[in-house]
């Protein structure tokens, strides 16, 4: 996949220069994310699941997900987990081949 990083949540010139720092390891941090959530099934992961397990801080992670949406292959589900500190995260899953999640 030949996405570019994602960087829509910060001040222009500050997640610009993110976005061009993780340029080069984006497109393995993504197939790593999305790997770990092709091996969870439709258990599917909480992005702080998907931290822990791959030891990636949430500045990392949370946009190579949101890359993976963007592009289809990961989708939010109606479920929800608890987070540590007990408030109810979005289940992710890779979407089946009709785009379902």
């Amino acid at each position: 996949m030949t996405l570019p990083p994602s960087h829509h949540n910060a001040p222009n010139e500050t997640s610009a220069a993110a976005a061009r720092r993780i340029a080069k390891h984006a497109r393995s941090l993504r197939a790593k994310v999305l790997a770990f959530l092709v091996k969870r099934g439709k258990r599917g992961a909480t992005d702080q699941e998907v931290q822990e397990a791959l030891g990636l801080e949430a500045q990392t992670q949370v946009p190579r997900r949101w890359e993976l949406v963007k592009s289809g292959m990961v989708g939010a589900t109606d479920r929800r987990r608890p987070t540590r500190s007990g408030r109810g995260a979005t289940v992710w899953v890779v979407r089946d081949s009709r785009g379902t999640a």
